[in-house]
């Protein structure tokens, strides 16, 4: 697939990697961040305001209702879809991680979201704005990045800050409705929705194992000896329950637990896109539980996993909400 081979940081390491994630950086400061808060603030309040008008006692996917819309509404902020493109590029990136897809249908979709992407670069030119792609198509401009680099830098972000990000917040909910005595604990401001949030990143994180890695020279970790060459697939779902880092009480969700973890990788390639992924989880979380009281709709043990050997999430998290006492719109 194209898109498995694409020109970007994905697939660069050293200084063409150092190249690449310079040209995107400049989206990810601090102050391109934080201009982006009212953007997911109007989202989160628009979905939530959907989510209220469900009849009483009607069951609702969290997943489909708010899970997914949210992190596809904050990418077209970034990239700068119009408002009328934005259902296609949310059907593609659908299409992208639907894994029932036939090969023709997947070859279809790699097209369509090239397409998309190299138009909206495209009309960037004529009407450059304060997003990623009018960033990246000065980059061009400038000689500093082709247009296969560029179509595949915001191919990149999309997948990565896509359906992590669903993950995380299917993860999210699951942990606090089927451990009330923590959700209780941040409604009480014991735990702050920080801290939540980098507790669910350790425990249950929205990536499995990461696609297969291979090392340009032979390293020894642990006393074992890895060769060149040799396919490596880490475990960050694993890593964020070993008791010998996280102590006897590594497997239980605890709201404030000790909270370091991969979930963002580490090193040179650590995520740049975390700045906003926590951002989104810090207006989103908080969010949700003020507007709502929430119960699964089946038992915890028949929340089904989403069936992917990389992704960690569910396929779909059935669950009946009522207004709380007391809460307001956009509170």
């Amino acid at each position: 697939m194209k898109i498995i081979r694409g020109q970007n940081m994905g697939t660069a390491d050293g200084a063409e990697y150092r190249r690449l994630r310079g040209l995107v950086s400049r989206a990810f400061t601090p102050r391109r961040v934080e201009a982006l808060r009212p953007g997911i603030q109007r989202i989160v309040d628009d979905l939530l305001e959907q989510l209220a008008v469900t009849p009483a006692g009607e069951v609702a996917d969290l997943k489909a209702a708010f899970a997914v819309p949210l992190p596809m509404g904050v990418i077209c902020e970034l990239f700068g879809v119009p408002d009328e493109q934005q259902a296609l590029l949310h059907a593609l990136c659908n299409a992208v991680f639907d894994t029932t897809s036939r090969p023709e249908e997947v070859a279809a979709t790699e097209e369509g979201l090239y397409r998309f992407m190299a138009e909206l670069a495209e009309s960037k030119v004529a009407e450059p704005g304060d997003d990623l792609t009018s960033l990246l198509v000065e980059h061009r401009t400038n000689g500093t990045i082709t247009l296969d680099e560029l179509v595949d830098t915001l191919i990149l972000v999309l997948a990565a800050g896509h359906q992590t990000t669903i993950n995380f917040f299917t993860n999210s909910l699951l942990a606090l409705l089927t451990h009330p005595d923590q959700l209780e604990l941040v409604r009480a401001g014991e735990v702050s929705w920080e801290a939540v949030t980098e507790s669910v990143l350790a425990w249950d994180s929205p990536v499995g194992q990461s696609p297969f890695r291979y090392p340009t020279q032979d390293i020894e970790i642990g006393g074992a000896l890895i060769r060149a060459g040799e396919p490596v697939m880490m475990s960050y779902a694993a890593l964020g329950r070993d008791p010998a880092h996280h102590g006897p009480l590594a497997a239980s969700f605890v709201a404030a637990r000790d909270t370091r973890h991969l979930s963002f990788g580490h090193g040179p390639h650590f995520c740049v896109g975390a700045p906003l992924a926590r951002l989104e989880a810090h207006i989103a979380l908080p969010a949700f539980f003020n507007r709502f009281d929430t119960e699964l709709a089946v038992p915890a043990k028949e929340v089904e996993p989403f069936p992917s050997l990389a992704l960690n999430g569910i396929r779909a998290l059935p669950a009946v909400i009522r207004p709380r006492a007391g809460a307001a719109a956009g509170v």
